[in-house]
């Protein structure tokens, strides 16, 4: 038999027998049909009202309101023909029933598309897929036409098929097998994706849920530990910095609201499920009229199209009926403010969803849970970073993370439930939440039982560095008694060898080629033909004297620097970095007691050409007035920098908590209050008398400290995914305008991510670790005394029998040196030809040690990612255009010595991405490091004024007051197009200067700087502050904005104390000299 009836399906379909059926059906289509309609029009109306309802999730919602819109009006259309007496399904309206019957079809199935399609991103990103989650997010234009593409197809085909006919209130297909066929069997293939995602993603909360009752133990760190009389420890969370710590809840009462919270967990499916029944009797019905050849009774049919017809009052009451846009109204019309919203903060909401599902959201930050509140999903909330001050507290930042988690998943969540449960659920699920914003007050400023955060210059002094403290610290070149940021003493030699190795690695395929013996040998040979006097002078940079300003006896300038032995060892030390580079992509550099690292793929074509377009959309916005920095002389332009509109103690309101968007910021304009400006500083008497700010102590001079400035960093989280958000904005790229140019950076972060993992090593009990080399090839000198007459060639001079048998040379026999005819503990300048052959002597080179592989990659620390996924880091952006030109400024001078940031930055690494260079010479980043003073094992080791060997070897000056300082010079690396670069803020650096290429146009060089801040030691950020920038506003004369022209003036200030203070460090680095002294 078949299963479906052979019959007239024109005569036994759902149309009603008689006209008062018609009209019935009618009047009761059309009254749901507008009660749609409305719902609908509703959530149109506030997506397009409301600039804080225009999210990625509220695009999607506007696409879904639109089709049950669309849909709605239809059945007006229809139902309003049948009930004026003009029946759609007379043979006069078959034109009228055709159109009628095309969109029905077109807008029944598209609103199933966008269920599927929001329900798809959500699953995509809360699942974790990095791929599809970002295609997702980055092709908005796609998603919306696929809903169009597909339901019109299908409409299409059902035209020129089967045709459209009257089934009563509307036109649709006559034909219950091609409905069953293109509606509702697609529509439950669809239902159960969606009931397999949610499950799928509810087992996940489940399994979560399951993990928090195995917890035991937490950090001391605000979490008290209580066992409850089944065993299970309750972490609780205490509400402050107080000593007291404050149970929440007791174990009964926490039992209890495990039990609540499962229950909760299980209406995660709710809306799926009713979604299910919507279609459920529309589906048997069409079963049934299938397979038995009759219609369904009137009633019946009645229901079964009220059910379709609801579709748009449904939506309206899962997606718009939530507190938010309740709110945003009442307020609207009530004209009342918006921060009279009660709401949670959640963090920054990037793109943010809503699932048709339940999952609970709220658009740009302001995330609202209120008991029986219909809301739906903000994804990016979840990704919300920046709440924990240091790794300590990372448990109870996490549980406050996890808690406002699940409330988003749980629209009906009682408010009373939330801060106990905070103390409760401590899931691993969706996308990882790495630290979370404490709950806002209704004033957009801090609840006042909520916890406040302190950061240096806000509730700490502003001097505050608890390094000293810790037992691993990122290190900071910025003073000589910044602890671990000293380099070993290095030979010429070795850095000659660093500079032929770094010349090398700029060739093109050097990583393949390097293997091939006879291009090797090519290398080598090019290698041994440098010359000795411009690479002396790159290393040694005039730090030591050569013979006509040298006092008697000193040797000469070597004439010789590298050998066969040292690029032998070169070329053996390029292979093994060439396999490390097949692997990582990255290529060490300039390594010794620190490392650069170098990539020119780590940066693929797709995302410099978005980093590009970037810089032409802010290059365009400043067409007409150009924003050149300060004393570049219009070289310059500043895209983003953040000096412009910095923290300016005593005038920049903040916030304790960090509650700053990207999304939400222009709304937290003018919130907070004024940071006040610290005056308080250690008396010069102390500083010039206390032991502890000389070299080799453990203070930093404190005028190393702004009190008037520091630049905002944004904060940054990861992603389970692997990739990085932004949490807080980007000072002084505009939050909404330029999200585009936020999603670049984004990945520019991501990329950077493993350089800095590479470079950046840590200091523990006066030793480096990291996944890139920190200790010099060669090993320290054993013998470097001038006596030692086997440190020089010839070792003797002429006529030293002579001279011997004379007395004038005394041997010294000692055990170590069985050469007993080498070594003489006293030289008898005065002699003629002693102080010729002192003259005309060579410094013997070292020879290289054995070659061993540095173990490049292998983990030595937790990668950033890793240690600090919790708190999330912060990093400063630079956007800046060198734009040089024929007649006003045709090149770029020599830049200066310096570090990234004052002490209140707290940087700790920088990476520079060289994104376009056009009729330019090549230009350079030149790198430095400090060393120590105290060299007291060499200082012993030689006799009086006996360091003339060392100083050819090391090239410096050693002796006191002779001009060497403790400078230690690693060599450049060419800052070409397309390269990224990373070092830690160990290094000094400079760039070397450049020209146009063609004198007769013009030319420039587009670059990025990122500079992370030390994750040990969190600092004010854009999170605290509001925006300042007052051209960001309609309104002008906010409290707390600046003017551009007030901006532009506290960064000719910044700019000035930073010069000034640069001056200082530079004098500090070149006033601190060895002084062997006499013995």
């Amino acid at each position: 038999m078949p299963v479906f009836a052979n019959v007239d399906r024109r005569t036994t379909l759902t149309v009603p027998t008689d006209r008062s059926q018609v009209l019935t059906q009618s009047v009761a289509i059309l009254a749901v049909s507008l009660l749609s309609l409305l719902g609908a029009g509703w959530m149109i109306l506030s997506f397009f009202c409301f600039k804080s309802l225009r999210s990625f999730r509220h695009q999607l919602i506007l696409g879904l309101a639109l089709s049950d819109f669309l849909m709605a009006a239809n059945f007006v259309l229809s139902t309003s023909s049948n009930i004026a007496g003009r029946d759609i399904g007379a043979p006069e309206q078959e034109a009228l029933c055709s159109f009628n019957g095309f969109m029905t079809q077109v807008f029944v199935i598209q609103t199933d598309y966008w269920v599927f399609l929001i329900s798809l991103c959500t699953y995509f990103i809360l699942a974790g897929f990095k791929t599809p989650s970002s295609w997702v997010q980055d092709n908005r234009l796609i998603l919306a036409a696929l809903p169009w593409v597909l339901s019109v197809t299908w409409a299409g085909i059902g035209l020129g098929t089967a045709g459209y006919g009257n089934i009563g209130a509307w036109c649709w297909f006559t034909s219950d097998e091609v409905r069953l066929l293109v509606n509702f069997i697609p529509r439950w293939v669809i239902i159960v994706a969606i009931l397999f995602m949610y499950g799928n993603l509810y087992y996940m909360l489940h399994r979560a849920h399951r993990r928090m009752l195995s917890l035991r133990y937490f950090s001391s760190d605000g979490v008290s530990r209580q066992r409850n009389t089944e065993g299970l420890q309750q972490p609780q969370e205490r509400p402050g910095p107080s000593a007291n710590r404050q149970p929440l809840s007791n174990p009964a009462e926490s039992e209890d609201k495990i039990n609540k919270m499962k229950n909760l967990a299980r209406r995660m499916l709710l809306y799926p499920l009713a979604y299910m029944l919507i279609w459920s009797l529309p589906t048997a019905i069409r079963i049934y009229q299938s397979t038995r050849g009759v219609p369904a009774p009137f009633a019946l049919q009645t229901v079964d199209k009220a059910c379709i017809v609801l579709q748009g009052f449904i939506d309206a009451v899962i997606y718009g009926i939530n507190e938010s846009s309740l709110a945003h109204w009442r307020n609207l019309i009530f004209h009342k403010p918006d921060e009279e919203i009660e709401e949670i903060e959640l963090g920054s909401n990037n793109y943010g969803f809503h699932s048709r599902t339940g999952l609970n959201s709220k658009t740009s930050q302001q995330i609202e849970v209120r008991s029986n509140s219909l809301s739906t999903l903000d994804t990016d909330q979840f990704d919300r970073a920046g709440a924990s001050v240091n790794p300590s507290q990372a448990v109870r930042g996490s549980q406050r993370t996890h808690l406002n988690t699940m409330i988003r998943a749980f629209p009906h969540l009682p408010a009373s439930l939330r801060r106990p449960l905070a103390n409760l659920f401590r899931p691993r699920l969706l996308v990882r939440c790495y630290a979370i914003t404490p709950p806002r007050s209704r004033d957009h400023t801090q609840n006042a039982s909520t916890a406040k955060r302190k950061y240096p210059g806000l509730g700490l002094d502003i001097r505050h560095d608890d390094s000293i403290d810790r037992d691993a610290i990122y290190p900071i070149g910025i003073h000589f008694n910044c602890d671990g940021s000293e380099s070993e003493m290095l030979l010429v030699r070795e850095v000659a060898m660093m500079m032929v190795m770094e010349s090398i690695t700029d060739k093109p395929d050097w990583h393949v080629k390097v293997f091939d013996t006879e291009i090797a040998n090519k290398w080598k040979a090019e290698a041994l033909a440098l010359p000795v006097d411009a690479m002396y002078k790159e290393i040694a940079e005039d730090r030591i004297a050569w013979p006509d300003e040298a006092f008697p006896g000193q040797a000469p300038k070597p004439k010789i620097i590298l050998d066969e032995a040292c690029v032998d060892y070169c070329i053996k030390e390029l292979r093994a970095k060439a396999e490390y580079f097949k692997r990582s992509g990255l290529v060490p550099t300039l390594d010794a007691s620190a490392t650069v690292v170098k990539s020119d793929i780590m940066i693929d074509e797709k995302l410099k050409h978005e980093l590009r377009s970037a810089f032409e959309k802010l290059k365009e916005e400043q067409k007409a007035n150009p924003d050149w920095h300060p004393g570049t002389e219009s070289r310059v332009q500043d895209l983003v920098h953040p000096s412009l509109y910095p923290l300016v103690y005593g005038r920049t309101r903040v916030m304790q908590n960090e509650v700053v968007g990207i999304e939400d910021a222009i709304s937290w304009v003018g919130k907070g209050e004024v940071i006040p400006q610290s005056t308080e500083t250690p008396s010069l008497v102390d500083i010039r008398t206390s032991i502890d700010y000389c070299v080799g102590g453990s203070k930093v001079d404190p005028t190393f400290w702004s009190l008037d400035y520091q630049w905002l960093p944004s904060n940054v989280a990861f992603q389970s995914d692997g990739s990085v958000k932004f949490t807080s904005y980007i000072n002084n790229l505009h939050p909404q305008k330029h999200r585009d140019i936020y999603n670049s950076i984004e990945k520019l972060v991501e990329r950077s991510l493993c350089a800095w993992d590479f470079c950046l090593a840590q200091h523990s009990s006066g030793n480096s670790s990291g996944l890139g080399r920190t200790k010099p090839r060669f090993p320290r000198l054993v013998n470097p005394c001038d006596s030692n007459l086997s440190n020089w060639n010839p070792p003797m001079p002429d006529g030293m029998v002579d001279i011997m048998s004379k007395g004038t040379l005394t041997p010294t026999y000692t055990e170590s040196e069985p050469n007993q005819d080498n070594e003489f503990e006293y030289i008898d300048y005065s002699d003629p030809r002693i102080i010729r052959w002192a003259e005309t002597r060579e410094a013997v080179q070292l020879n290289p040690p054995e070659f061993s592989a540095w173990p490049y990659g292998v983990a030595r620390i937790p990668p950033l990612r890793e240690r600090f996924q919790d708190s999330g880091l912060q990093i400063i952006v630079k956007m800046a255009s060198i734009e040089l030109d024929p007649d006003k400024n045709p090149s770029f001078p020599l830049g200066g010595w310096h570090v990234e940031g004052q002490m209140n930055e707290h940087i700790i690494g920088t990476a520079l991405y060289y994104l376009d260079s056009e009729n330019i010479t090549p230009s350079s980043l030149q790198f430095r490091m400090q060393t120590s003073p105290y060299q007291d094992e060499y200082q012993t080791a030689v006799d009086q004024n006996s360091f003339s060997w060392m100083e050819q070897v090391f090239g410096v000056l050693l002796g006191p007051m002779s001009g060497g300082a403790c400078l230690q010079n690693y060599g450049r690396v060419e800052t070409r197009e397309g390269r990224l670069l990373a070092f830690p803020n160990v290094f000094h650096h400079r760039v070397t200067p450049f020209e146009l290429a063609d004198k007769t146009k013009p030319g420039h060089r587009r670059f990025i700087a990122l500079w992370l801040v030390d994750p040990f030691m969190r600092v004010i950020s854009t999170a605290n502050v509001p925006p300042q920038q007052e051209e960001w506003l309609e309104q002008k004369g906010i409290e707390g904005t600046m003017s551009a022209e007030e901006a532009k003036g506290h960064r000719e200030k910044l700019m000035k104390e930073r010069a000034a203070f640069r001056n200082d460090a530079e004098g500090s680095w070149e006033g601190v000299d060895y002084g062997f002294c006499e013995h």
